[in-house]
């Protein structure tokens, strides 16, 4: 795709923690998904969440991946 519809925007979809603290984040325009917080003496084997992308800068047609 050319223009607008090039131009993707991402964000997450993170279920809800006890602590109310996001653990990802995520770079709007490129999709680099980064750890929030330091985890040390994890309990949890994994994390699952999904990424949505948007194109037309989040104003047209999006997909969503599971990420875990």
């Amino acid at each position: 795709d050319t223009g607008n519809y090039s131009a993707m925007l991402y964000r997450l979809i993170i279920p809800p923690t006890t602590d109310g603290k996001d653990g990802f984040v995520i770079e709007p325009f490129t999709g680099v998904i980064k750890t929030a917080i330091m985890y040390r003496n994890m309990r949890r084997s994994y994390f699952k969440f999904d990424v949505v992308a948007t194109d037309d800068y989040g104003e047209g047609l999006s997909s969503s991946a599971q990420v875990v």
